[in-house]
């Protein structure tokens, strides 16, 4: 069992990068904050977060390990999907610059809902193996599946700590389709820090705490490697003309072929959500959110 009685923790911390994403999503284009996640700022959050639960410096407790790991689709796939090739290649740059390590699996494993995903395993395996090899005394897991509990029973065994960063949140995505994501009390329940980040960072946010605000990218952000690289970009200038078809809160969605788009209430030009109603034609220009997809931009009423 391991033993640190110097004043000093590591951690390795070890992402489900498609769950990040859908988190990152979650926050950038159906929570009120509109904002993404930091990936500097979630890591200070880590350090501060386990030096106060620990009772450590904060300045002796470190991430010394970061593995993100993926699933991602072919290169012949990602060029259909338009600027998938170049979004994927600044999420690179952004973990890069932390010095997070990145392990990718094809898209073509893990499709089948009723096997263990083979991501889970390959984390699982990375997050044992670092934990015993470095001597980890926090291994910190930013995930949601249930699958993860064996793991966790065994790094406890090694006198490891294991704090869980999980979410839970829902909303509809740019089809129309209802998305929910949801909590595993089994795999809470192992963990010694389970962190439920949804709701500390609504009640940090309402507070306007600033240990809540630095998990977010800074709006007036300007360096080459930093998060807001994830802001949506213009495919071009093309203004196009269709008409609205679903409306919720705050949002909605355009008929656009070969798929609908969404667009947000921030993405209106000179009129408010209040005014639009379904069926009504509209001007509006396409864009990409952080995973590549098309979305609406600068929309607009024709008049």
């Amino acid at each position: 069992m391991f033993r640190n009685d110097s004043g000093s923790r590591k951690i390795g911390v070890f992402i489900d990068g498609n769950f990040f994403i859908q988190v990152n999503s979650f926050y950038a284009f159906h929570h009120k904050c509109r904002n993404r996640i930091n990936v500097r700022g979630l890591f200070d959050f880590i350090e501060r977060t386990i030096s106060e639960k620990e009772n450590t410096p904060l300045e002796r407790t470190k991430i010394v390990e970061s593995h993100f790991f993926r699933m991602r689709v072919s290169a012949n796939e990602a060029q259909n999907r338009g600027n998938l090739l170049y979004y994927d290649r600044v999420l690179e740059d952004v973990l890069s610059w932390q010095a997070i390590t990145t392990h990718f699996l094809p898209m073509k494993f893990g499709t089948n809902k009723n096997e263990v995903k083979p991501i889970d395993v390959a984390i699982a395996l990375e997050a044992y193996e670092q934990a015993t090899l470095k001597e980890l005394d926090v291994v910190v897991l930013i995930a949601s599946d249930v699958t993860f509990t064996p793991l966790v029973r065994k790094l406890n065994t090694l006198g490891a700590r294991v704090m869980l960063l999980t979410w839970a949140f829902e909303y509809t995505d740019r089809d129309g389709m209802n998305f929910s994501q949801g909590l595993w009390p089994e795999l809470l329940k192992e963990c010694s820090y389970p962190m439920l980040m949804h709701e500390l960072i609504d009640a940090g946010l309402e507070e306007n705490d600033p240990k809540i605000k630095s998990l977010f990218v800074r709006t007036n952000a300007t360096s080459k490697f930093d998060d807001a690289k994830f802001d949506d970009a213009e495919l071009n200038g093309d203004q196009l003309e269709s008409e609205v078809f679903l409306l919720k809160n705050n949002y909605g969605f355009i008929r656009h072929q070969p798929a609908n788009l969404f667009f947000h209430q921030s993405d209106l030009v000179e009129t408010s959500f209040d005014d639009i109603q379904i069926g009504d034609p509209v001007q509006f220009s396409i864009g990409l959110n952080s995973n590549g997809d098309e979305v609406a931009k600068n929309v607009r009423i024709v008049i």
